[in-house]
């Protein structure tokens, strides 16, 4: 079956959403009154992100009622019962169906409505329309139809590399080459060993942690991070020649037992992908 995605960016959203003067927000699937908006928010404010979720709910509520309509065909996962139509992430969002002109039609108007209705507008340089198992002919039809352009399949998305291989070594560069950038940096060079043990748990528990709940990590890459850890654990960021006092299996095992805790990345791995 053809599948088709189209990615969403949003802009000027804040400098409108200011402007509107009134908001009516979903509560629980109900429209609720007309809130009025009395103060402005600047560019970064914390809370522009939860009032921008809040209103994208509506957008929400048009994809499922297209869906009930039948009118907006989505991605059917398998076999089973379970099907998905949109992704949203703040201002990002994802839309997944059929590879059809049916459905350009619907997402056009969907889009359409909720521009009239909330005032946001797309950002078409930043939308990407790309299909799996999709012709050619058919996604340069849908880049003149949404005023977008073709991406390919292997695309960045919430900092996941979505298509590429996990057994491919390259796949896992980006995420060792941030790790290497934060643990080399130079606003660590005075930090004690107690401040490097935080420092290291801190960031595995940050960084990596998309990576890690999606795909299983390759034993080489794990050796590598391995080394790292163990280089700014013992060395910081001298990259001179320390000796490791002790094993790294011992540097993982629990406080109670006389050692330092630091999260072996394995034992993170499984545990996420278990969940």
């Amino acid at each position: 079956m053809r599948r088709l995605g189209f990615n969403v960016r949003w802009c000027r959203w804040i400098r409108v959403y200011v402007c509107c003067g009134s908001l009516s927000v979903l509560m629980n699937g109900c429209p609720t009154e007309e809130v009025n908006i009395h103060r402005g928010l600047k560019q970064g404010d914390l809370l522009a992100s939860f009032l921008f979720l809040l209103v994208v709910e509506g957008l929400s509520g048009f994809v499922r009622s297209a869906e009930a309509r039948g009118l907006y065909n989505d991605f059917k996962v398998g076999n089973s019962s379970m099907s998905i139509s949109h992704l949203q992430y703040v201002n990002d969002t994802l839309f997944l169906g059929e590879a059809t002109m049916a459905n350009l039609w619907s997402l056009k108007i969907i889009m359409r409505c909720f521009e009239l209705a909330s005032r946001l507008k797309v950002n078409f340089s930043k939308s990407y329309v790309m299909g799996v198992n999709v012709g050619s002919e058919f996604l340069a039809l849908a880049e003149r139809f949404l005023y977008c352009r073709v991406g390919s399949v292997l695309f960045t998305y919430l900092g996941l590399p979505i298509g590429a291989n996990p057994r491919l070594e390259k796949t896992w560069q980006p995420l060792l080459q941030l790790l290497e950038r934060r643990l080399g940096s130079w606003g660590n060079k005075y930090i004690s060993l107690g401040g490097r043990v935080v420092h290291l748990n801190s960031f595995l528990d940050a960084i990596p942690i998309f990576f890690l709940s999606v795909m299983k990590m390759l034993i080489l890459v794990w050796k590598r991070i391995v080394r790292l850890q163990r280089d700014f654990l013992w060395e910081g960021i001298k990259r001179s020649r320390s000796i490791p006092w002790v094993s790294w299996s011992m540097v993982c095992k629990p406080k109670h037992e006389g050692r330092l805790r630091v999260r072996d990345l394995r034992h993170v791995n499984l545990a996420l992908l278990a969940k």
